[in-house]
């Protein structure tokens, strides 16, 4: 007889070998054949089946049978990788019983043992794998009383803790693109009810050398709402105050 489990993966591809399982239960249950750390331990198949080695139950495991029966208990959980950035891991402990009993074969006359696994029910273990996603930041540029030149003024995006993250340059038409910045599952540790937020500034870099100009020195404050939605995917939106990209003004 042997317990088997199924395994589920949204997200990406499953391949064999990917996931761990082990099998355990009370010391005097009947358990297949350990390994030489005393474990029974499996991986799944490409297809997501589990299967752990055959349990062979004998007359003497029967000796407190009730009614010729006696059901042994086992637990099986899948071995959580802390290494495997990215994926969200079912950790439920899944009991499966399995009922052994004592029935005569009527056509030899001899009496046999018959297993019935969890009642056909094959526990099922889901796990999901969350890729990255990414926000990227925008701002304009306005410059008042002569043309605007692609690459003149110089702009810097800066987190929470005042620590720089990129400085960019407009380009000819007064766009101002950050590079986009990504978030990935861990970055969600401490989110609350699947939701964090990311607040950061933007603002020109005045240059003191560039005379005539008088320029805007108002700092923008941007931030940037990640989210696990219904599927465990994360998604971004980006925050502008006044539900617009800021606009920096020199004259």
């Amino acid at each position: 007889m042997q317990i088997e489990a199924e395994k589920q993966l949204e997200g990406a591809d499953l391949t064999a070998g990917q996931f761990t399982f082990e099998l355990t239960a009370a010391e005097g249950t009947p358990m297949p054949e350990a390994d030489a750390e005393g474990k029974v331990i499996v991986t799944n198949d490409a297809d997501g089946k589990v299967v752990f080695p055959a349990i062979k139950y004998t007359l003497e495991d029967m000796k407190d049978a009730v009614n010729g029966k006696k059901t042994f208990t086992y637990t099986v959980r899948e071995v959580v990788k802390t290494s495997e950035a990215g994926y969200i891991y079912d950790d439920a402990e899944k009991t499966v019983t399995v009922t052994v009993s004592l029935v005569e074969n009527k056509e030899t006359d001899i009496m046999e043992l018959v297993t019935d696994v969890n009642n056909g029910v094959v526990p099922e273990f889901k796990n999901y794998y969350v890729t990255d996603a990414s926000a990227q930041i925008e701002a304009m540029k306005k410059l008042e009383g002569k043309p605007l030149a692609d690459q003149q003024f110089t702009f810097v995006l800066k987190d929470s803790n005042g620590t720089v993250v990129e400085t960019v340059k407009n380009d000819g038409n007064g766009v101002v693109k950050f590079t986009p910045i990504t978030y990935k599952l861990a970055d969600m540790a401490d989110a609350v009810e699947g939701k964090k937020t990311y607040t950061y500034t933007v603002n020109e870099v005045v240059e003191t050398a560039e005379a005539g100009y008088i320029y805007d020195e108002t700092v923008h404050t941007v931030t940037v709402t990640v989210a696990q939605n219904a599927d465990n995917q994360l998604t971004t939106t980006v925050n502008y105050a006044d539900g617009e990209k800021p606009t920096i003004t020199n004259i």
